[in-house]
């Protein structure tokens, strides 16, 4: 059965590594969930959430305002998918990160096995209509060794605080394999 998670759990598996976290991404996008503003510093490149509860900096991640070497946590959820460079914006983010510092990334699994139903079906398969990219455990994993992570993991997961569908629920009822059914894939790297 295909294993589900709140992401504040993901959080909480880091808490050594929490001196100062900054959240990538955590405007007022599509984080229906009460999720914005994760860390002690937070920036997306559109408009704050209409109550940050955290300081916001309006601030494009391709070039992060920030010294080397400042962030000991760095966040990033449901963004990677929305950006055109995504190995400019890594590089950024693991230049403001510390040594040792961790980056906990959470992206859409487009491998998932509900996808390829949806391409049977229908001939095609789209993403989400702002999505530029999508990513596969193996594209993920290629990607973090192309910007110079060493030491990282890339697993499959489902968050719970997420609505399912009827073929979605099924898939995660059924599974036997975690990496063709978990909704997300979320990468934990290591400075």
């Amino acid at each position: 059965m295909s294993k589900t998670i709140k992401r504040e759990d993901i959080l909480s598996k880091f808490p050594e590594s929490c001196n100062l976290t900054l959240d990538v991404g955590s405007g007022s996008g599509g984080r229906g969930f009460g999720f914005a503003c994760l860390g002690d510093v937070n920036i997306d490149i559109g408009r704050p959430p209409s109550k940050p509860n955290k300081p916001f900096i309006r601030s494009d991640a391709n070039a992060l305002p920030f010294r080397d070497n400042l962030f000991t946590r760095v966040t990033m959820f449901d963004v990677i998918e929305h950006v055109d460079a995504p190995s400019i914006v890594l590089r950024e983010i693991k230049r403001v990160m510390t040594k040792n510092g961790v980056l906990i990334l959470g992206t859409p699994n487009a491998m998932r096995v509900v996808n390829f139903l949806h391409i049977a079906i229908h001939g095609f398969y789209v993403p989400h209509e702002d999505h530029v990219t999508v990513w596969g455990r193996m594209e993920l994993a290629n990607l973090f060794r192309r910007v110079g992570f060493t030491r990282f993991i890339v697993t499959a997961c489902t968050y719970s605080d997420t609505k399912h569908g009827l073929l979605s629920t099924l898939a995660l009822k059924l599974s036997f394999r975690q990496d063709l059914t978990g909704r997300q894939l979320v990468v934990v790297a290591k400075k």
